[in-house]
């Protein structure tokens, strides 16, 4: 039940490596003027198993010269005795802390530690944040549950447990040595009342109460009577023996610590009354909405990153005509049609009644500059208001228009970037195995198959972010699909670049990869990536040419040679293998394109739409479809205004432009890329013809 497996990545097996790394940490610490260092002692470094009789001696000599390394530095170390580290075979054995037994195997812990340490520590912690037993009681203290099993019943039994145990550290710790300092921790954070009414006062006062009571028996030697009172009504029964209250009594704590990590508001009115997601003392959901963009980087990627990151996410249907429909009712047709999907694509949602009004947020990203793009937050929420969801916030990722809507609740964090980098580089290399090998399978859904199963084999990664994992997770995805039987026939292939959106949305263009699929053709989309690349590229040519910030264009290089490192070993194997592309260099597309126009095109996908189609041709992917918004006049330049210099450097280039709007006929979209099919099928044969 809770052994290691291969199938998921435990951070903890490595952490730090302080182990072997802690006198060049303690002489960091000291060389920064540290005059304390908190750490933890760990239990099955002394007593492996926990209920041994005799110490580990090989860990005890390790903490004493990692504390003389600090007494080396004038550090004094503060030490935790156990830091949600119960031994798994205290837990596997006697059930943890919910076992008296434990008290015993805590005591013949701290006999050793104080005695070996005696002069080397002086200031000790018995448990680290004692209370978060109630509320992660695993992490505290080692419990699991049985089915039907009373959970409150068996959490404050265990919290009893260690209170006597706490009592005994300190009993020990002042015997073996009176200048010994010995202290109580708690994970804090201060319930206010929501409103001034009396009742949501009391119900912030019961909240905090929760928590206190463990320092009130730890620093006043007994259980308080609010404590009581309540565990009597919810039918609960400390496990008290003979001499445990005196215990409590004779020997309390000499100092409080705690961990001070958010304030929280508390309401007796269930519509007001709901947790921040992403916060473990969490009772309530929020619901998140986003739009769907790009389907082979969202589902089963982006939210599943965004729900580890503590959203309740949804992302919206991958094709949705409808939404087209509720979008031009709030957004004028003259806008961007980026905008009328994606805003109609939220309208709709909230209009199904499947979402709690009150408890639904909608996301939308924007760029900035000249792009109508800038606009898309003002528009959503002028939307929302004319739909009647004046209420429902707006999370707004955005280059332009900063501070349109703030994002309660909603911050981002490394550990969520980590993910969520690692949910569009398996997009990114889903796009790439997934398009290149569906055309041609032997068995139809075969691909498809195989895609969905690696999407749930990825799902931990994708919980935890680690690229250490991404990247052996990648070359198993990689081998699979270029090792899965195909059907050796040679199929036209067909470049998709444009605007973002209609580029990846098939709401947009119509499901174009399997249309392009059903046409006989092979789709190949560049990566997501890539245009994140030359959004920070942009920001280094700003600074060269325009003098824009150099702090912009510093952290802009940075970027790109972060993405670069990542990305490298996915580039290494797909050039070994035989039949995926390498990853071409944003550098090189901005030169490749800065040949036919200015690097300055920002607006709209601006030179990289151009690069985006140099790459295609320079790697025989003679055939584009290059689309983009009727009224998106940017992108006409860079797209429909560079053909027939494209066509004059490269004389195969057969590339059909595609407008896409609310009102452009399909039926028309539909035959311009059959003619564009039909020139590429008679080069196809023409080359057959002359390879025979």
């Amino acid at each position: 039940m809770f052994a290691f497996d291969e199938e998921h990545f435990y951070p903890a097996q490595n952490a730090i490596d302080m182990y072997h790394r802690y006198k060049e940490d303690i002489a960091l610490f000291g060389e920064m003027g540290f005059k304390t260092y908190r750490l933890s002692i760990a239990w099955s470094r002394i007593f492996p198993l926990g209920d041994e009789t005799e110490p580990n001696e090989e860990g005890l000599k390790f903490y004493e010269d990692l504390f003389k390394e600090c007494r080396k530095y004038n550090i004094e170390p503060l030490v935790t005795i156990t830091h949600f580290d119960c031994p798994m075979h205290l837990v596997e054995k006697y059930g943890a802390w919910r076992s008296r037994e434990m008290v015993g195997f805590y005591e013949n812990l701290c006999n050793v530690i104080f005695n070996r340490y005696k002069g080397l520590v002086k200031y000790w912690l018995t448990f680290n944040e004692i209370n978060m037993i109630l509320h992660a009681p695993f992490m505290g203290a080692g419990l699991y549950f049985e089915e039907g099993e009373n959970k409150e019943q068996v959490k404050y039994q265990a919290a009893h447990h260690e209170l006597l145990a706490s009592a005994i550290a300190t009993k020990i710790a002042h015997e073996v040595d009176p200048e010994n300092q010995v202290g109580c921790m708690l994970a804090a954070g201060t319930n206010y009342a929501y409103t001034c009414k009396p009742e949501d006062v009391w119900a912030a006062r019961k909240a905090d109460r929760e928590n206190f009571f463990f320092i009130d028996v730890q620093s006043r030697g007994e259980y308080p009577a609010y404590a009581l009172k309540e565990l009597e009504r919810e039918g609960i029964e400390l496990p008290i023996e003979e001499g445990d209250l005196e215990l409590l009594k004779e020997h309390t704590v000499d100092f409080i610590s705690f961990s001070y990590y958010s304030s929280r508001v508390q309401s007796t009115d269930p519509a007001i009354n709901e947790k921040t997601a992403g916060n473990i003392f969490a009772s309530k959901t929020h619901t998140l909405l986003l739009p769907m963009l790009s389907p082979i980087h969202q589902s089963g990627l982006v939210d599943v990153a965004l729900k580890a990151s503590g959203y309740n996410v949804v992302c919206l249907p991958a094709d949705d005509r409808e939404a087209v429909n509720v979008g031009l009712k709030y957004v004028n047709n003259d806008a961007c049609y980026p905008a009328i999907i994606s805003i109609g694509q939220l309208v709709e949602a909230l209009e199904s009644g499947e979402y709690d009004l009150n408890h639904v947020s909608v996301m939308m990203t924007q760029t900035g500059g000249g792009c109508r793009a800038t606009n898309y937050i003002p528009l959503l929420r002028k939307a929302l208001n004319d739909a009647g969801f004046p209420q429902v916030p707006v999370v707004s990722v955005s280059m332009g228009n900063k501070g349109v809507e703030s994002n309660p609740g909603f911050k981002f964090t490394l550990p969520m970037l980590k993910r969520v980098a690692v949910a569009f580089l398996y997009g990114d290399l889903f796009e790439r195995v997934v398009y290149r090998t569906r055309p041609y399978e032997t068995e139809v859904g075969m691909i498809d198959a195989l895609h969905t199963k690696w999407l749930k084999q990825i799902e931990k990664n994708v919980r935890n972010g680690s690229l250490t994992l991404f990247n052996r997770n990648m070359k198993k995805i990689i081998k699979e699909f270029d090792e899965v039987p195909l059907n050796e026939v040679k199929k036209t292939k067909v470049g998709v670049v444009g605007e973002i959106l209609v580029k990846y949305s098939p709401t947009a263009n119509n499901d174009i990869v399997r249309l392009l699929e059903a046409e006989g053709a092979e789709a190949v989309v560049p990566d997501i990536v890539g245009f994140m690349n030359y959004s920070l590229y942009n920001q280094i040519w700003k600074y060269e040419n325009m003098g824009m910030s150099k702090k912009s264009k510093n952290l802009a290089q940075f970027a790109i040679r972060i993405i670069e490192y990542v990305e490298k070993p996915m580039d290494k194997a797909l050039k070994n293998s035989k039949r995926f592309e390498g990853i071409s260099s944003i550098h090189e597309l901005a030169e490749d394109a800065g040949k036919i126009l200015s690097i300055g095109n920002h607006t709209g996908e601006g030179w990289f739409l151009t690069g985006e189609m140099i790459e295609l041709l320079k790697s025989d992917v003679n055939n584009i479809v290059c689309m983009q918004p009727f009224g998106c006049l940017p992108n006409h330049v860079v797209g429909k205004g560079v053909i027939k210099e494209l066509r004059r450097q490269y004389p195969k280039a057969n590339i059909a432009p595609i407008d896409y709007d609310p009102g452009v006929s399909l039926v028309n979209q539909l035959n311009r890329i059959r003619l564009m099919m039909a020139t590429a099928n008679k080069m196809l044969d023409e080359e057959k013809i002359v390879h025979k």
